[in-house]
């Protein structure tokens, strides 16, 4: 019996899952292990199947990668350099091509000098229709065509719906020398892409492009995005570029809902930042904020009517950006056809031609510093924080205006104008709340976030009977993300699928959703999924029984805000979820992290036999000597509650 309930639990978890190993030194006629590798990531990409790592060990890469197996939802497939070896891991000469997969992960390589092959030029390259994937820590450099760039359908061919490519993160990569020759830009997004996030990327050092040239380019039917946090600088064409385009006769295509907030853009031949539509297109609900744009050519942020267009652009709202020392204007706008403009709280100085030119389209503008010395700390230094006695301070307007400033204070009260909100130490910063329960209180409605016992998956507003005073955990888990979970039904709050404007419920998953808490002041939060930063945890109006709702955080609704009150400090017991063994299959010592101190590591044989005991004694790797057990299939448990299989040789 206590074999058979090992096994049922194993099936809960994500057993089948392999480790394979790649070396320029392997072969592929091994078996993929640490200790027989593979020679070629193609070898390993052809067999990998969900919840598979590859590890990539340091050295060159001359072959062909071709990813067209995907994962599922609970497992990705993982290519990743080997710990240690992050950047050490160089493809040379061709690109990554990740064709028509879904759960995909690529991370720590380098890909470097890539010349065309199968029609592709760029470092790193998503074709879809595909679905979650994730590239970070990755370095490209000198690419004939995009160093990272992503297509719902290929060049030229009819992108229907603009719904191919969801739920895409281009995360912490550098960018070098891409476009150096060729065409498009250095971060391409286009042909329908629908849930993005491109952020804390540097793109630099551009190259010599025949056509393009961009930082980044996000067009022809990209929707619900993020750009964030990048740092784009010495670019041979401007930073950021929002472009709707439609050249050709298929759907009108469009750019929407957009949030560009905490970019930095320097030094760029061209704009720090341009929004135009090169063909038929539309481009509306953008949102441009806290962004730091100088020493650029042209302008720090343009709008344009591109000669090659007739699209519209309109519903754009651009507030507490900072334009300083561009050659041309700081913002201009030029664009008959722009409609409902909004230009609020920025701070434009010492622009060549002119602080603020709003040439063409319909706009309004209120609150912005202009040809006033803004009293920058060190503007030389690229510091354009405020001095304490800067113009700027409390002469801002709290409309559109973002909760936090670019370094993550809040702004309280009164608003400056620009990307940085003064501080003197006594404005409060965003918290980090420790590991408890709590209630989470609707800030409008007075009452508490509940998951019913029954089996409907829904979260509702209720306050009364049985489920009044409901509690949730939250585990802090990185940066401010947590997990929460309810605890009257143990299922954690997660979102019915990946689209950000659909309801939401608790559920348990191995793919627990994390949530970032952001402290609107006041004790007051903004809950958001960690793949959809720009939506928060909302209940509509007038209606306490209901679904929770994902809706735009941008606007003035204030059952968007929660406040979250501790019941009791607590340590939340570890998910292990992280937890990972490798190698797997193994020969001699095991390493497993993910542990933590107190916890029980067992290992059982396939009789149900425990053959290995070990009491974890610190919350570091563990390395357990498994040589003198026999080869064979064993389990791995941790505290009896997560089961793992492992693999002897």
């Amino acid at each position: 019996m206590r074999l058979l309930s090992i096994i049922l639990m194993i099936g809960l978890s994500p057993m089948l899952a392999k480790d394979y190993y790649v070396s320029p030194n392997g072969s592929d006629n091994n078996s993929g292990t640490e200790s027989q590798p593979f020679k070629t990531i193609q070898k390993a990409a052809n067999i990998v199947n969900p919840g598979d790592i590859v590890y990539i060990k340091k050295g060159i890469y001359p072959d062909k990668i071709e990813i067209k197996r995907s994962g599922t939802s609970r497992n990705n497939i993982v290519f990743k350099a080997f710990p240690g070896d992050e950047l050490e891991a160089i493809i040379e000469g061709r690109p990554i091509l990740i064709m028509k997969s879904s759960y995909i992960e690529i991370s720590g390589l380098r890909v470097q000098n890539v010349m065309p092959m199968n029609g592709h030029a760029e470092g790193i390259y998503v074709e879809g229709p595909a679905s979650n994937i994730t590239i970070k820590n990755n370095h490209t450099y000198n690419t004939l065509g995009s160093g990272i760039s992503a297509w719902g359908v290929a060049w030229r061919s009819d992108p229907g719906d603009f719904n191919n490519i969801t739920d895409l993160k281009i995360l912490n990569n550098k960018v070098e020398k891409a476009c150096n020759g060729g065409y498009n830009e250095c971060i391409t997004l286009s042909n329908g892409v629908n849930g993005f996030e491109i952020s804390g990327n540097e793109i630099f050092n551009g190259g010599d492009p025949v056509n393009g040239g961009e930082g980044i380019d996000v067009k022809l039917g990209v929707q619900n995005g993020i750009i964030s946090n990048n740092y784009l600088h010495d670019l041979t064409r401007r930073g950021i570029y929002i472009d709707a385009a439609g050249i050709l006769n298929f759907a009108k295509p469009f750019a929407k809902k957009i949030e560009v907030f905490n970019n930095t853009v320097k030094n760029c031949i061209g704009q720090g930042m341009a929004v135009m539509t090169e063909g038929k297109g539309d481009i509306f609900d953008i949102d441009i904020y806290n962004n730091v744009f100088y020493e650029n050519t042209e302008d720090g942020l343009m709008f344009y009517d591109h000669p090659g267009g007739n699209g519209v652009i309109y519903d754009i709202r651009v507030y507490n950006n900072t334009c300083y020392n561009n050659q041309r204007f700081g913002i201009l706008l030029n664009f008959p056809r722009a409609n409902n403009m909004s230009f609020t709280n920025n701070l434009l100085y010492k622009n060549n031609n002119a602080d603020l030119r709003l040439q063409n389209g319909n706009s309004t503008s209120s609150n912005n510093l202009v040809e006033i010395d803004p009293l920058f700390v060190n503007a030389d230094q690229g510091n354009f924080r405020l001095k304490s006695d800067s113009p700027a301070i409390d002469a801002g307007t709290s409309i559109n205006a973002p909760s936090v400033d670019f370094d993550g204070n809040l702004r309280n009260g009164a608003i400056d104008i620009g990307a940085f909100e003064f501080t003197d130490g006594t404005i409060p910063q965003p918290q980090i709340i420790a590991n408890g329960v709590y209630n989470i209180i609707s800030n409008k409605t007075n009452q508490n976030l509940i998951a019913p016992i029954w089996n409907d998956h829904k979260v509702r507003m209720y306050d009364a009977g049985n489920f009044k005073d409901q509690q949730w955990e939250f585990e802090h888990k990185q940066d401010n993300l947590y997990t929460i979970k309810n605890r009257k039904t143990q299922r954690y709050l997660g979102v019915v699928n990946n689209s950000c404007d659909n309801g939401s419920k608790t559920h348990t998953t191995i793919d627990i959703l994390q949530w970032k808490v952001e402290q609107n002041g006041n004790g007051i939060y903004a809950i958001k999924p960690d793949y959809c930063l720009g939506k928060a945890l909302d209940i509509p109006d007038g209606n306490t029984d209901v679904d929770v709702h994902l809706w735009s955080f941008n606007t003035n609704n204030e059952n968007q805000k929660w406040k979250i009150k501790l019941i009791q400090d607590s340590i939340v017991s570890k998910t292990n979820l992280d937890l990972r063994l490798y190698p797997n299959p193994v020969q001699s010592n095991l390493h497993i992290n993910g542990v933590l101190e107190g916890d029980i590591i067992s290992i059982y044989n396939i009789t149900g036999k425990k053959v290995i005991e070990k009491k974890v004694k610190s919350n570091e790797l563990q390395t357990i000597d498994i040589s003198k057990i026999n080869s064979g299939i064993y389990i791995l448990s941790v505290s009896g509650k997560y089961n793992y299989q492992l693999i002897k040789q």
